[in-house]
């Protein structure tokens, strides 16, 4: 398992866009703060997943001062991915 930081957000949308549009009703807020993320507006934000064999299981995504957004993709393995935060 590798816990992977972007500072490319066109890089980490190509990334995460299969699993936010698959439930896109689901992570909307998420979904939603990426454009903004894209065009500039948050000098500090924080995109990253945990990935397994080109698999991802968790996607983070913070834009601060608001707090850290998560997304399990496997709830299966909640417990193991814990130890990545």
């Amino acid at each position: 398992m590798k816990f992977k930081v972007y500072n490319n957000a066109h890089d980490f949308e190509r990334k995460v866009e299969p699993i936010l549009s698959e439930k896109e009703d689901v992570f909307s807020l998420f979904w939603g703060v990426l454009p903004a993320i894209k065009a500039g507006n948050y000098e500090d934000a924080f995109m990253a997943t945990i990935e397994e064999d080109g698999r991802v299981l968790a996607l983070f995504q913070m834009t601060p001062p608001h707090p850290l957004n998560l997304i399990f993709v496997d709830e299966i393995r909640l417990e193991e991915l814990w130890i990545y935060l």
